[in-house]
Formats: structure tokens, sequence, C-alpha cells
């Protein structure tokens, strides 16, 4: 039985982290602020936009961090530090699918009005 290599191990972690501070923003816990969520014009333009923006990023960086362990997982990609560069990559994924998914919505917004 192979160990779970370092670097895996630290990138997730990093994914944990993401999911924690991901969870409030889908649930719409976290109230308009400067330090913490999508802080763009848009979203500071009313609360509605701000909820409306934070939980579709909060639930986008749920699903990346659910689909980066299903990935690792179902690839056996954690076991072996030979797949260091694969799990990095599966990694940056996840922190971009959210912020494009993000980027999508908010542009889709601008071409509604």
């Amino acid at each position: 039985m192979n160990s779970m290599s370092t670097s895996f191990l630290l990138l997730s972690l990093g994914s944990l982290i993401f999911l924690i501070t991901a969870l409030p923003l889908a649930f719409g816990k976290v109230k308009p602020n400067r330090f913490y969520g999508v802080r763009i014009k848009l979203t500071f333009s009313n609360k509605q936009q701000w909820y409306r923006i934070n939980k579709i990023y909060g639930w986008a960086m749920t699903f990346s961090v659910i689909a980066f362990f299903s990935v690792t997982h179902l690839m056996n990609t954690w076991q072996d530090a030979q797949y260091e560069v694969l799990n990095l990559i599966l990694f940056v994924a996840q922190v971009m699918v959210p912020t494009l998914v993000v980027v999508f919505f908010v542009y889709r917004s601008g071409k509604e009005k």
C-alpha cells in the first residue's frame, strides 16, 4: 500500500480551506464586505448582486473541490508522487473554474441590460 504523497496532502489541505470558505458564500451567509467574497464593482452595487454572485462562486468552488477529490481518487493520483504535476494541474483548475463561472455570469448579466 502506497502512502499519500506530500504534495497531494498539501493540495488537499488547500482544497479543504477553499471548501470551508466557499460554503458560507454558497449559503448566502456572508454580508457585503471588503475582505471576503467576490469583491467587484457589480457586487458592491447592491446587496442582491453581492449575494447572487457570491452564491454562484460558493457553489462553483464547492463543486470544484468535490471534483478535485473525485478525480484524484478515481485516477489514484493521490497515492504516488509521480502524479504531482497532474495533481497541481487539477488544483489550479479547481481554482480557475469557479472564477471563470463568475466571469461568465457577470458578463452575461451585463449583456442582459
